[in-house]
C-alpha cells in the first residue's frame, strides 16, 4: 500500500488535484457469485474545509492510478456536526455490474467461438463501454468460447474467464485516461501459500449441514398430469436423473424445487442440480483476520489448512476491501472455496498497513490497529 495515492478528477476525468487529507475510507471489490452492486462501491470522507478548496461533485471521479480502486462519484453527503463531506459512487468493477450483454439483433444469444479472451471483453461489452473503459489491445494469449444473453457485463465475463483459468483485471490509467479492462491468467499461489494454524491465527471448523438433501423433486412447466416432473440425485459431487443404487429410498432427503418458468428440461435440471448444491453437505473453516502481507489478486489461488481436523483446501480470493481509518490503511482479503459440492470457506486476511513492521501476526490484530 505504501505510495497508492488518491486523486480527484472533474467531469472529463481531467486530474484536478491529490487527496492527501482523508479522514477516512471503505472500499470493496467482489467477484463472488451473489456479489451485488453495492458489495463493488467505494467511499471516503474528508474534511469540508479540505473539499471546498476544490468541491468533489457528483459526476466527477476518485481513483488511485494503476489500481481498481475508486471510481464515478454518484453521491455527495455533507454532516455539519462533524463538519465532514462523504462522497462515494460504485467502483470500476461496480460499474460494470451495471451495464448489460445484449445478443445482436434478431439473434437469441451472443456467441463467441474461439475467441481470444480480450476479444470476449470487447465484443461482450459492444459500444457499452463508452470513453470510461478501454480494452487492452495486446492479445490475452487464451482463447474462450461463450453464449450470453441479457447478462450483467462484469458477472458474465467473470464466470467465463474462471472456467478459462483467467481473471478480469481493471486498471485506471490516467494518461489515457480510462479504467483498462484485460483478461490476465489466474496465479496458483497453493504451493507457496498456506495459511495454517502457524500463522497464529484460530479456525471454526464445521461438518455436516442440517438440511442437507440428496434428491430433488423439480417441478417445471405445465398444470397437474401434464406438468413437467423431473427428479435429480446427487452422490457425493456427481448426479443422476435415475436414483442410483448406492442411494436407497430409505437414505433419501428431498428438497422440492417449484420452478414453472423454466423454459426447457435442461433448465430445470440445472437448477435441481443449483438447488442440490446448496442443500448438500457442507465443510467449511473460517479463518480470525489476521495481519499478513500477502501480494494476491482478486482470482489467485492459495491453499488453507486446519491442521487439527485435516482440513485442506486449495481457495479462491473473491473480495478485497480497503479501509482508511485514524490515518492507517488496510486491505482485508476475503477468499472462499469449495471443499465439497455445497460447502464453502472463508478466510480474512488483514495486511499492508502503512508503517508497520510485521513482527507477531498473532498480537497485531485489526481491532489491535483500530484501538491504537
Amino acid at each position: 500500500m505504501d505510495g497508492l495515492t488518491w486523486y480527484h478528477a472533474d467531469l472529463q476525468l481531467r486530474e484536478l488535484r491529490v487527496l492527501d487529507l482523508i479522514d477516512s475510507a471503505d472500499m470493496q471489490v467482489d467477484i463472488s457469485d451473489d456479489a451485488e452492486l453495492i458489495d463493488n462501491t467505494w467511499s471516503i470522507t474528508i474534511p469540508e474545509s479540505v473539499w471546498a478548496k476544490e468541491p468533489i461533485l457528483k459526476g466527477h471521479y476518485v481513483y488511485a492510478p494503476y489500481t481498481e480502486w475508486g471510481g464515478p462519484v454518484t453521491y455527495v453527503k455533507h454532516d455539519t456536526n462533524t463538519r465532514q463531506i462523504t462522497v462515494q459512487g460504485p467502483t470500476w468493477r461496480g460499474v460494470l455490474m451495471q451495464k448489460v450483454i445484449y445478443p445482436p439483433s434478431g439473434q437469441a444469444y451472443l456467441v463467441l467461438e474461439d475467441v481470444d479472451a480480450n476479444t470476449a471483453i470487447s465484443t461482450a461489452a459492444g459500444s457499452g463501454l463508452g470513453t470510461l473503459f478501454t480494452v487492452d489491445s495486446d492479445p490475452a494469449g487464451v482463447n474462450v468460447s461463450a453464449q450470453f444473453r441479457y447478462q450483467y457485463l462484469a458477472k458474465g465475463l467473470e464466470k467465463l474467464f474462471r472456467a478459462n483459468g483467467l481473471r478480469l483485471a481493471i486498471s485506471f490509467d490516467p494518461s489515457i485516461p480510462a479504467a483498462v479492462l484485460s483478461a490476465v491468467p489466474v496465479q496458483d499461489l497453493t504451493t507457496t501459500i498456506e495459511i495454517s494454524q502457524d500463522y497464529g491465527v484460530n479456525f471454526s471448523s464445521t461438518q455436516g449441514n442440517v438440511e442437507e438433501a440428496n434428491h430433488c423433486l423439480a417441478l417445471g412447466q405445465g398444470e397437474l398430469t401434464d406438468r413437467m416432473v423431473r427428479n435429480v440425485y446427487r452422490v457425493g459431487n456427481t448426479y443422476y436423473s435415475d436414483r442410483p443404487a448406492s442411494l436407497p429410498e430409505s437414505a433419501l432427503r428431498t428438497v422440492k424445487l417449484d420452478y414453472p418458468n423454466a423454459e426447457t428440461e435442461t433448465e430445470l435440471i440445472n437448477e435441481a442440480i443449483d438447488r442440490l448444491r446448496e442443500k448438500a453437505s457442507v465443510q467449511s473453516i473460517d479463518v480470525d483476520e489476521v495481519t499478513i502481507d500477502l501480494s494476491v489478486d482478486l482470482g489467485d489461488m492459495i491453499s488453507v489448512r486446519d491442521r487439527t481436523t485435516g482440513l485442506a483446501a486449495k481457495t479462491e480470493a473473491r473480495k478485497k476491501i480497503l479501509t482508511i481509518s485514524q490515518g492507517r490503511t488496510a486491505i482485508a482479503l476475503t477468499v472462499a472455496a469449495l471443499l465439497e459440492a455445497g460447502s464453502t470457506l472463508v478466510l480474512r486476511i488483514w495486511g499492508d498497513l502503512v508503517n508497520v513492521t510485521w513482527n507477531d501476526a498473532a498480537a497485531y490484530t485489526w481491532g489491535y490497529f483500530i484501538e491504537n
